[in-house]
């Protein structure tokens, strides 16, 4: 495979049997004609025998953090988007606090703690940072870019206390309200039939007066509802992992406060 990065052209072979599996070897050219042409003759000798890009020899490309970023981002191309926009943001707050042009090879706990440890951010987040870091260092590794880990000397940040947000009356109106107007906008626009969105009205009282978590509601079916008792017994699917103070069965009642 080959693959450019700032206008230069890298050749990456790839063999399970070897470590590590993958190999990167910089083609010295910003040229796709030269490229094109250095790629066919080191895969002939590779097919051959004569050619060993795991081979000590072998000028191994030495990227800078953000190359190395750019290569790692490339190689996440096949995760959902959301995930996709988390490592990009891990790794746009890292560079951010490294030095410009350090190659990876010399990347240091020092310049990582600064993005982590963060004192402006939540301590979810600092560990939500930590986590995407450590898998951006790990492939690093992996593609032979670093030697050591650099987070070998620091441990994953202490998770906070959280506390429960809740929406209070007027955030509730104004969100019900907001799902009309959209609504009305987008079936004026002919982009919604009638009964679309406006079914989410439906989910928010009920979520609102019975306190029901979201896999909860996706998955309530009418036989779990007692109207005569006014509760409603929400059995959980498999799929569905129960929290702590859940029974053991994995069902959980809870009291609607819907009106007659």
């Amino acid at each position: 495979m080959i693959s450019t990065l700032n206008s230069h052209y890298y050749l990456y072979f790839t063999d399970r049997h070897r470590k590590p599996r993958q190999k990167c070897v910089a083609l010295g050219t910003g040229k796709k004609s030269v490229a094109l042409k250095l790629k066919a003759r080191l895969e002939d000798e590779y097919a051959l025998g004569t050619f060993d890009p795991w081979a000590p020899k072998v000028e191994i490309a030495q990227p800078t953090v953000e190359e190395a970023a750019a290569l790692f981002l490339q190689s996440r191309k096949e995760l959902r988007p959301k995930s996709q926009t988390a490592y990009r943001t891990a790794t746009k707050g890292l560079l951010a606090r490294v030095p410009p042009g350090l190659l990876v090879s010399h990347l240091e706990a020092r310049n990582i703690r600064p993005y982590v440890f963060d004192p402006k951010v939540r301590a979810e987040t600092q560990r939500h940072r930590f986590r995407h870091v450590r898998v951006f260092i790990r492939w690093c590794k992996k593609m032979g870019y670093l030697d050591q880990d650099p987070l070998r000397e620091i441990k994953m940040p202490k998770a906070g206390q959280s506390l429960a947000a809740f929406l209070s009356p007027g955030e509730v109106e104004r969100m019900l309200a907001a799902i009309d107007a959209d609504a009305v906008m987008k079936r004026a626009e002919g982009t919604a039939r009638p009964g679309e969105i406006i079914w989410l009205k439906n989910v928010v009282i009920l979520a609102v007066n019975t306190g029901m978590r979201r896999g909860e509601l996706c998955h309530l079916r009418w036989e779990a509802v007692g109207f005569h008792l006014r509760e409603e017994c929400e059995r959980l699917p498999d799929q569905v992992r129960p929290r702590a103070g859940d029974p053991d069965d994995g069902r959980r009642t809870v009291a609607t406060c819907l009106p007659p």
